[in-house]
C-alpha cells in the first residue's frame, strides 16, 4: 500500500488549480458506441491500491445537466448512515462530495467548466454565498436577504396549488404498499449557468477500493450522450471529464486514510490493459434474456 502526507482537503483542489495539462489515458464517446450490439451500460472505475482501513461504502442515483451534479441516495432499512454529500466548498471554483468515516474518506472534487473562443476551458463560480474568499459581514447579509424573502414568501398549503403540482402531490398520497424509505439529496450548483450542457444520468458506487460511475447508453433524446475522458493527474488522484460541445463537468477523485494523527492519500491503482476489470472504462453487456 503506498500512501502520501495530506493535508486537510486542500491537497485534492491544489491539483485542479495548478497541475499541468496531463495526457488523456482513456476516451470513449457514449453516443458514438450507441449502435454495438450488447453495449447498453457503461461503468467508469478509478481504482486504489489495497489498505487495511474500514472505509465507508455508498451508492445512488446522481443527475448532470446546466443547472449542475446532483446526487439521490436511497433510504434502505439497515443502511449504513454514513452517506456522501456535498460539503463546504473548499475555493471559488470547486463544489466538493465526500463520503467519509473515522479513518477512511473519498472526495470528489467537482468543477463545471465552459470553453472560451480560444479553445482553453474556463471554471464557474460556485453561488457567491458559500464562496470562501466572500467577507463574513457580506455572507451574513446575504443570509439575512435570504431569511427575510422566505418570511414574505405567502405560506398555502401544498394542495392549493394549480395545475400539475397538485395532481402529483394526489398521486403521491396513494402510494399505499408502494411506500418506499425516503430519499436524502444533496446537490453542486453554479453561478452564471450555461443555456446548454451536457444532461447524464446514472449510478455512483463508493467501495472499499474503487469509485465508479455507471450510465446506460442508447437513451432517447439528449441524455447520456456525452464523452468521458480521464486523466491521473499524480499518484494518487484521478481526473474524469464529462464533455458535450462547449461545457463539461470535471471531476477529481481521491482517497485518504488517517494515520498517526494526520490523513495520507492513497495511491491511484495503476491501469494494467491485460487485468480487466480495473480502472477504465469498461463495458457491461446486458443480460441476453433482457434482449428477447
Amino acid at each position: 500500500m503506498t500512501l502520501r502526507p495530506l493535508i486537510a482537503g486542500a491537497a485534492l483542489i491544489a491539483f485542479a488549480n495548478t497541475a499541468p495539462a496531463q495526457e488523456v489515458s482513456g476516451r470513449l464517446d457514449l453516443e458514438a458506441i450507441a449502435p454495438l450490439p450488447h453495449a447498453q451500460l457503461v461503468a467508469v472505475h478509478v481504482t486504489f491500491v489495497k489498505d487495511d482501513a474500514a472505509c465507508p461504502e455508498d451508492f445512488g442515483m446522481m443527475r448532470i445537466s446546466a443547472a449542475g451534479w446532483r446526487h439521490n441516495r436511497p433510504l434502505l432499512p439497515r443502511r449504513s448512515l454514513l452517506w456522501g454529500a456535498i460539503t463546504t466548498p473548499p475555493d471559488d471554483e470547486t463544489q466538493l462530495f465526500r463520503l467519509a468515516a473515522q479513518g477512511c474518506r473519498f472526495d470528489i472534487a467537482i468543477r463545471q467548466q465552459i470553453r472560451r473562443e480560444d479553445g482553453s476551458w474556463a471554471s464557474l463560480l460556485v453561488p457567491r454565498r458559500v464562496r470562501p474568499s466572500l467577507p463574513e459581514q457580506e455572507r451574513r447579509e446575504l443570509g439575512r436577504q435570504i431569511m427575510q424573502r422566505l418570511k414574505e414568501r405567502p405560506i398555502t398549503s401544498p394542495y392549493e396549488q394549480p395545475g400539475p403540482l397538485k395532481e402529483a402531490l394526489e398521486a403521491v398520497g396513494s402510494i399505499g404498499s408502494l411506500q418506499g424509505y425516503g430519499v436524502l439529496s444533496s446537490g453542486a450548483g453554479f453561478d452564471d449557468l450555461p443555456a446548454t450542457c451536457l444532461e447524464a444520468l446514472g449510478d455512483y458506487l463508493i467501495e472499499q477500493q474503487n469509485v465508479a460511475f455507471l450510465f446506460a447508453i442508447g437513451l432517447p433524446g439528449g441524455l447520456n450522450r456525452f464523452t468521458i475522458e480521464r486523466t491521473d493527474i499524480d499518484d494518487a488522484h484521478s481526473r474524469l471529464h464529462l464533455v458535450r460541445g462547449d461545457c463539461r463537468f470535471e471531476l477529481t477523485i481521491g482517497k485518504s486514510i488517517r494515520r498517526d494523527g494526520e490523513w495520507r492519500a492513497v495511491s491511484v491503482a495503476p491501469f494494467v490493459k491485460a487485468n480487466q476489470p480495473g480502472t477504465g472504462i469498461q463495458l457491461r453487456k446486458r443480460d441476453p434474456d433482457l434482449s428477447k
